[in-house]
């Protein structure tokens, strides 16, 4: 079963290979819709890109961290394409369909492109809107392929040049799972960040309330 790549949406810390990727992608006709960093290399390789907030018609807000949360985003992503209702819905709240996701999360700690140790910090760190949008992607692999890896460039690009502009079934199956392999480490990751700060806070929780175990004891 193969679908056609109409629109992508981009949003990546790493940028390696996306410039190649995305005229590839541009070759065959894909528009290209995008947030962060992306939206800047991909202007700077002469492509023409379409910022998440023509998308949404809604500002960037918060330091950036609100941009790819939004219903027309992920509405999108998440419609059924042979859903009449679901279509009928895109056009009415002036939502597009997004067949592609390329998305890297970025990296757990990394504030501003700077290693974070500082505790108060580091939950800032986290990647909430990455996250959200390969969810919906995965989620929709029948629809949407979710690209995780500047390594998956490689051979998705020659799948889709292949097949003239279309993706199988089976690509975007193995794009989901490795979407969702990849979510699960990045969320293992924080998890085990958290277990070490809580560990490193017990002691000083216990001082804190010495006296009330001194008079329970």
């Amino acid at each position: 079963m193969l679908k056609y790549v109409s629109r992508a949406f981009i949003s990546v810390c790493d940028t390696t290979g996306l410039a190649e990727f995305s005229k590839g992608l541009v070759r065959w006709g894909v528009k290209l819709v995008a947030a962060g960093p992306a939206i800047t290399e991909l202007r700077n390789a002469g492509l023409e890109v379409a910022d998440v907030s023509q998308l949404t018609g809604f500002p960037s807000i918060m330091d950036g961290w609100v941009s790819t949360l939004h219903p027309r985003v992920h509405a999108g992503i998440l419609a059924g394409r042979k859903d009449y209702n679901h279509e009928r819905q895109l056009d009415e709240h002036n939502a597009s369909f997004v067949d592609m996701v390329v998305v890297n999360l970025n990296p757990v700690g990394m504030l501003a492109g700077h290693k974070t140790t500082a505790e108060d910090t580091f939950p800032l760190t986290i990647d909430v809107g990455g996250v959200a949008l390969l969810y919906s992607a995965a989620r929709n692999s029948l629809e949407v392929a979710a690209v995780t890896s500047p390594s998956q460039y490689s051979w998705v690009l020659p799948e889709l040049e292949k097949n003239r502009g279309q993706l199988s079934y089976c690509c975007k199956l193995r794009l989901a799972q490795e979407a969702f392999v990849a979510v699960s480490k990045y969320s293992q990751s924080i998890s085990d960040r958290f277990s070490r700060m809580s560990r490193n806070a017990l002691p000083d929780e216990i001082a804190k309330h010495a006296s009330y175990f001194t008079w329970i004891g």
